[in-house]
């Protein structure tokens, strides 16, 4: 069966994976991909072509060992890794046989990627499928002798993870988030949802995975409390947020904002029509957001994870002790004692969020 598809250059790739036999090919128009496909089926079919058997497993079928056999067991952020898998490599290069990729096949699809305003997702994406391909060379995975992704940079610039907005760019950024009509000259703005999830990694100092993540029953909206369960924790303790007053009227207005009351979370993906699963948002879409937000509200380059290093650099501007910082944004800190592991220090972090609520007001 033969598949034909736009590579981010403008050419063509045709694709043919028929009766165990493999063939592919790059054209600069979609017609001549076409007639290069047709020609080439009726040649198998005829047999007028030397027998070329397919190699070891496409990309889509290692994709899927690599999910199931390596990532869901050993890496917490296996669902990422599926995510950039499904959306970004397997629409591109699925088809292809895995061990037949090439450093210019991989560099085509993270252009694409960087293409669309997302170059630190491109990285990621790089990332996800260096480690894949050395994967399936220590599991010594048929037809598969090298790492395409060997030597490719990075789309994106690595930055040092050093940025922390100033109060003003706070107020700027707030302004832009409570804005509902769409600026001139954008093309695309954050969904309320979206915008209220960002407010909320701002507020909460918490990362946008776990607040994209944030689900019904992890909140304690009587007593004001979000416990943040181990298995959905960067380092797998599970962590308590204190719900401040701000933080309480994000959370009700997003859940006033489902589409679907049912949901189970807070902010569930709108992409649940055709009998799709209930869902959260993923932290990508936060990302996305960021991006547009970044092209118009004339603030220098920051990212979603850049308001968490805010709100913990502006605590300890409040005076909040380095010990309940380390707290609130769960970390292990080895220097504290273990009376700081035994201790909760729940109404510290409350008073602390209370006092950033009120400096951002």
């Amino acid at each position: 069966m033969a598949s034909i598809h736009k590579l981010p250059s403008g050419k063509w790739r045709a694709q043919i994976r028929r009766r165990g036999q493999y063939r592919a090919d790059t054209f600069l128009t979609r017609e001549a991909a076409a007639r290069w496909a047709r020609a080439t089926e009726v040649a198998l079919e005829k047999g007028e072509l030397e027998p070329v058997p397919a190699q070891g497993p496409t990309v889509e079928e290692l994709a899927r060992r690599y999910i199931e056999e390596y990532a869901r067991q050993h890496k917490r952020s296996w669902k990422r890794d599926h995510e950039h898998l499904e959306r970004d490599v397997l629409p591109r290069l699925g088809e292809m046989l895995a061990g037949s990729v090439t450093r210019g096949d991989i560099r085509e699809m993270l252009s694409g990627v960087a293409a669309r305003g997302a170059p630190v997702a491109a990285n990621r994406v790089l990332a996800v499928c260096k480690k894949m391909w050395n994967w399936a060379l220590d599991h010594e995975v048929s037809g598969i002798e090298t790492n395409p992704c060997l030597r490719i940079k990075p789309p994106a610039p690595t930055r040092s993870k050093e940025r922390v907005l100033t109060m003003s760019e706070i107020r700027t950024l707030l302004a832009a988030l409570d804005r509902d009509e769409m600026p001139a000259g954008c093309r695309a703005w954050p969904t309320r949802a979206t915008r209220v999830a960002i407010q909320l990694i701002l507020l909460t100092g918490q990362r946008p995975g776990e607040v994209a993540g944030m689900a019904l029953t992890e909140l304690d909206r009587q007593d004001g409390w979000w416990t943040i369960p181990g298995e959905r924790a960067k380092n797998g303790r599970a962590h308590r947020v204190p719900i401040c007053a701000g933080a309480k009227r994000l959370i009700d207005e997003a859940l006033a904002l489902r589409l679907d009351p049912k949901s189970a979370y807070v902010f569930p993906s709108p992409r649940r029509s055709g009998g799709r699963r209930d869902r959260a948002i993923a932290a990508e879409a936060i990302s996305r957001a960021v991006t547009r937000l970044r092209e118009h509200v004339g603030i220098p380059h920051w990212t979603a994870h850049d308001l968490r290093r805010t709100c913990a650099s502006h605590l300890a501007g409040l005076g909040v002790s380095r010990e309940v910082i380390a707290r609130l944004l769960n970390h292990t800190d080895r220097s504290v004692t273990s009376i700081y592991e035994r201790y909760g220090y729940g109404p510290e972090m409350r008073q602390a969020l209370d006092r950033w609520e009120e400096a951002l007001a």
